[in-house]
């Protein structure tokens, strides 16, 4: 019964490990097949340009992007600089607060999502190829729990 367990806990250690390095692998890999198809903006810049397009304020910060991404205020910040000198969103002094800064897309943004968007889908086929639907639903919910057990409160 002990030996049992010992190999219980070999097998669960080394089914951890695998889930850590190919979250490690996949999170490079997953910005790289998106980038071979969409070269002007990054994986990362386009999910923050995702932000900013679904937005039901007419105003979003750098701190609401900060907040929903889990990025740092510096990090989304250099994301979405890089975004305003492709002349995809525009930085302008908030309404509501002179102090803040309100990110607003362009015509640009609108024009060319439904191609980063179509690039992300096909980013996503690729890395789901020949993954059974079950394998994936187990996948997800164990990323799930995993995700809730680090997440910051």
């Amino acid at each position: 019964m002990e030996r049992e367990s010992v190999e219980l806990q070999e097998e669960q250690e080394h089914a951890a490990r695998l889930i850590i390095e190919g979250t490690r692998l996949l999170t490079t890999r997953i910005p790289a097949l998106f980038e071979t198809e969409a070269s002007d903006i990054t994986f990362r810049q386009w999910e923050a340009l995702k932000v900013v397009l679904a937005a039901r304020s007419p105003e979003i910060s750098l701190s609401d992007i900060t907040s929903y991404m889990g990025y740092s205020r510096q990090n989304v910040k250099k994301l979405v600089s890089g975004l305003e000198r492709a002349g995809y969103v525009t930085l302008q002094p908030s309404h509501i607060d002179n102090r803040a800064l309100r990110v607003e897309a362009t015509r640009k943004a609108r024009r060319e999502a439904p191609r980063y968007a179509e690039a992300e889908n096909r980013m996503i086929c690729s890395l789901l190829d020949g993954v059974q639907e079950s394998d994936l639903s187990v996948s997800a919910r164990t990323m799930a729990a995993m995700i809730r057990n680090v997440a910051y409160d």
